[in-house]
C-alpha cells in the first residue's frame, strides 16, 4: 500500500508539472502572438500616416509601398535575412550569422512564433523608409531596395545586437527594442536616399498638382494613434518571454514609460508651438514629438524609471525641433520628417541607454545615475557602428539600383503619381488633353511637351497639332449637339451643315500637314531611303484620311435610315456621338507614332524655367480654319503677370482699411 502511495503521488506530480509546463508555454505563445499583432498594426498605421500626408495622385502608389514593405521584408527575411541575423553555429561568429535557417529550415516548433515576431520588426524597419521617398522614387527601384534592406543590411545588424554571440551584445551594448537596429537604421537608409533623390519638384511653386500642400489631418492623426497603439506591443512584446520571474512587472514599467515618453514629447511641442514659435500652430509637429518620444524610449523602455522617461520625452521633442531647423538650413526635402522621428529620436534612444539606466548594478547603469562612464563608451561605438554599416551599404544599393534601373521618378511621373505612369503610360498621356481646361500642371505638361517634340522630333510637331485639333474639335460638337452653342435652337439640317464645315476644315489642315511632311519626307528620301515604320505609318494615316472623306457627307443619312423611329433628340444625340468619334482613328494613330517621343520626354522630364510658370493657357486656336498659334514662354508669363495685377487691384479695393487684431489665435 505504502509503494502504491508513493507511486501514485510520483505520477501527481509529474502530471503537475506538466500541466504547468503546458500552461507557461500557452501563456507565452498567446503573448508573442498578441506583440506581433501590435507590431503588424503599426503597418497600418504607416500606411495611415504616409498617405494622408501626400497628394491625392499619390496615395495609391504610397499604399502600395507600404504593401511592398510588408512582403517583401518577410520574403526576404524568410529566404536569408532570418538566418544571417540568429545562426551563431555557422559563419563569423559575432559579426554575419551562415545559412543554418536559410528558407526558414532547421527551426524547432517552438521558435515559430519568435521568427513570426521578428518578421514584423522587419517590415516596421523598411516602412520607415518610404516615408522619406514619398513622391519621388520610382515603385520599382523602391521594390527592390526595400527587399535587399531586409534581406542584407537589417539582419546583420540584429546579429550584431540580439544574436547570442553578437559583438555589440558582447561588449555590453544594450537596445532593448530597437532604437538603433530598427529606427536608425531605417531613418538614416531614408537620409541617405535623399542624397541621391533631391527633393521634390516643384515644391513650394503654389501650382496644382506640384504644391505638395494636400495632407489630410484625419489620416494623419489615425496613423500616429495605430503607431501609438502597436508601440506597446513592440516594445512590450520585447520581453519574448512573459512566463518568468519579474517578467509582468518589467511589462508594466515598460508600457508606463512608453506612455509617459509619448505625452510629455506632445505636451514639449505643445508649449513650444503656442508660445514660442511665431508661425501658426502645426497639429503635425506635435504629432511627430510624440512619435519622436516613443523612438527615443525604445532602447532603454525596460530598465529605466518613469522620471527618465519624462526627461526623455522632453529631449525628444527639443531634438525634434532641433534637427528640423538643420534640414531646413541644409535644403534637405524630408516631406514627413522621418529623420527627425527616427534618425535623430533613435540616436537620442540608444544614448539614452548610457545616461538613464537602473539596473541596479553600478558598472552597468547609467551616468546620470551610477556615474559610470563605460557604458557610455560602448553605446556610442554602437551606434557609430550602425550608422557607418547602413551608410555604407545604402549608398552602395543606391547607385547600384540607379545605374540598373534608375531610381527618381521623372518630373511627369512626380506630378501624376508613380502608378499612374508607370502602369498606365497612355492613360498618362490621354489625361493632359481633358485636363487642359481645369488644371494648370496639365497646361505646362502638354506646353513643354509641345517644345520637346519641335526641338527633338520636328516631323512629329503636326501630329501633335493634330490631337489639340481633335481635341477642341469634340468640345466643339458636343456644343453644338446639345444646342449651348451660340444658339439653343439649332435644326438637324443647321447642325449637319455645321459639323460637315467643321470636319472639312480639319480635313483640309490635316491633308496639308500630311502633304508638308510628304514633301519634307522626298527631300530626305535623296540621302536615304524611308524605314518600313515609317511607310507602315504613312499608309495607315491615308487610309484614315479617305474614310474620313467618304464618312464626312452622309453621317445624316445614316442614321436616317438606321433610326427613323428615333425622336430628335435621341437622333441628335447619336449623331454628335458620330462626329465625336469621326476622327479616332486619327488620333489613336498619332498618339502610337508620338509614344516614343513621350516616354523619352518623361525621362527626361521639364527644365527648371518651366517650373515657375503657371499658364493660363498653352495656344490659340482660330475656329474659322482650325489653326493652331501655340503660345511662347513670354506670351505665357505676360499673361500671368496681368492676371496677377488684376487680381491685386480687385484685393486691394476689397480689403478693409482696418488690420486685423494683432491678438487673433494662431490657430485663425
Amino acid at each position: 500500500i505504502f509503494h502504491y502511495h508513493l507511486l501514485m503521488s510520483d505520477q501527481s506530480s509529474s502530471f503537475v508539472a506538466e500541466t504547468l509546463s503546458l500552461h507557461e508555454s500557452s501563456i507565452n505563445a498567446t503573448w508573442l502572438v498578441l506583440a506581433a499583432s501590435l507590431v503588424f498594426i503599426m503597418q497600418v498605421g504607416f500606411m495611415a500616416l504616409e498617405t494622408g500626408s501626400v497628394g491625392r495622385v499619390w496615395r495609391p502608389g504610397t499604399i502600395v509601398k507600404n504593401f511592398e514593405d510588408l512582403f517583401l521584408g518577410i520574403v526576404s527575411f524568410s529566404i536569408l535575412g532570418y538566418s544571417v541575423a540568429f545562426d551563431v553555429d555557422s559563419g563569423l561568429k559575432g559579426v554575419i550569422g551562415g545559412f543554418k535557417y536559410a528558407f526558414l529550415r532547421n527551426i524547432s516548433s517552438d521558435e515559430w512564433l519568435f521568427v513570426v515576431f521578428q518578421m514584423c520588426f522587419v517590415s516596421t524597419a523598411a516602412t520607415i523608409v518610404s516615408g522619406c521617398v514619398v513622391e519621388r522614387m520610382t515603385s520599382g527601384s523602391y521594390a527592390m531596395f526595400s527587399f535587399l534592406l531586409s534581406l542584407i543590411v537589417y539582419p546583420v545588424l540584429v546579429h550584431w545586437v540580439w544574436a547570442s554571440e553578437g559583438w555589440l551584445l558582447k561588449l555590453g551594448f544594450v537596445d532593448f527594442a530597437g532604437s538603433g537596429v530598427v529606427h536608425v537604421t531605417g531613418g538614416l537608409a531614408g537620409l541617405v536616399l535623399l542624397q541621391f533623390l533631391g527633393e521634390r519638384v516643384g515644391k513650394g511653386t503654389g501650382i496644382k498638382g506640384l504644391d505638395h500642400n494636400n495632407q489630410d489631418l484625419f489620416l494623419v492623426g489615425t496613423g500616429v494613434f495605430l503607431l501609438w497603439l502597436g508601440w506597446i506591443g513592440f516594445n512590450c512584446g520585447s520581453v519574448i518571454v512573459m512566463v518568468n520571474p519579474s517578467t509582468s512587472e518589467t511589462v508594466g514599467l515598460i508600457a508606463m514609460n512608453v506612455l509617459l515618453s509619448a505625452c510629455v514629447a506632445a505636451a514639449t511641442s505643445n508649449v513650444y508651438l503656442r508660445i514660442g514659435n511665431t508661425q501658426n500652430f502645426d497639429l503635425t509637429q506635435s504629432l511627430n514629438c510624440l512619435l519622436c518620444g516613443l523612438v527615443a524610449i525604445t532602447s532603454s523602455c525596460h530598465n529605466i524609471q518613469p522620471w527618465a522617461a519624462s526627461v526623455i520625452g522632453v529631449q525628444a521633442a527639443v531634438g525634434y525641433f532641433l534637427w528640423e531647423k538643420l534640414l531646413a538650413k541644409l535644403g534637405i526635402d524630408d516631406p514627413l520628417s522621418v529623420t527627425s522621428v527616427h534618425l535623430m529620436g533613435g540616436a537620442l534612444g540608444v544614448i539614452n541607454q548610457a545616461l538613464f539606466a537602473d539596473t541596479g548594478d553600478a558598472a552597468t547603469s547609467g551616468l546620470f545615475i551610477s556615474g559610470a562612464i563605460k557604458p557610455l563608451g560602448i553605446q556610442c561605438l554602437g551606434l557609430l557602428a550602425i550608422l557607418v554599416w547602413v551608410a555604407v551599404w545604402v549608398s552602395m544599393l543606391a547607385k547600384f539600383l540607379d545605374k540598373v534601373m534608375g531610381i527618381r521618378a521623372s518630373l511627369f511621373v512626380e506630378d501624376q503619381g508613380v502608378k499612374l505612369w508607370e502602369y498606365v503610360p497612355e492613360l498618362a498621356f490621354k489625361l493632359l488633353l481633358p485636363s487642359l481646361d481645369h488644371d494648370a500642371a496639365a497646361r505646362m505638361w502638354m506646353w513643354s511637351f509641345r517644345d520637346f517634340v519641335t526641338k527633338v522630333y520636328p516631323n512629329q510637331a503636326q501630329l501633335l497639332d493634330a490631337l489639340v485639333v481633335i481635341h477642341e474639335f469634340k468640345k466643339k460638337c458636343h456644343d453644338i449637339m446639345s444646342g449651348t452653342d451660340e444658339q439653343d435652337d439649332i435644326t438637324m439640317k443647321e447642325a449637319k451643315e455645321t459639323m460637315n464645315n467643321l470636319v472639312s476644315k480639319i480635313l483640309h489642315q490635316y491633308k496639308n500637314s500630311r502633304h508638308m511632311e510628304d514633301d519634307h519626307e522626298s527631300v530626305l528620301s535623296r540621302h536615304r531611303s524611308p524605314s518600313p515604320m515609317q511607310n507602315a505609318v504613312r499608309d495607315q494615316l491615308s487610309r484614315n484620311i479617305t474614310m474620313l472623306e467618304s464618312d464626312e457627307g452622309d453621317l445624316l443619312d445614316y442614321y436616317r435610315q438606321n433610326t427613323s423611329s428615333m425622336s430628335t433628340n435621341n437622333m441628335r444625340e447619336l449623331m454628335g456621338m458620330r462626329y465625336a468619334t469621326l476622327f479616332d482613328a486619327v488620333r489613336d494613330d498619332a498618339m502610337k507614332t508620338l509614344q516614343s517621343a513621350w516616354k523619352m520626354f518623361a525621362q527626361q522630364g521639364l527644365p527648371q524655367s518651366h517650373l515657375q510658370v503657371a499658364p493660363d493657357k498653352v495656344y490659340d486656336i482660330d475656329e474659322t480654319d482650325f489653326s493652331i498659334n501655340w503660345l511662347s514662354e513670354y506670351q505665357i508669363k505676360s499673361q500671368k503677370q496681368k492676371t496677377m495685377y488684376i487680381m491685386s487691384k480687385i484685393v486691394a479695393l476689397a480689403s478693409p482699411k482696418t488690420p486685423k487684431s494683432k491678438n487673433m489665435p494662431k490657430e485663425e
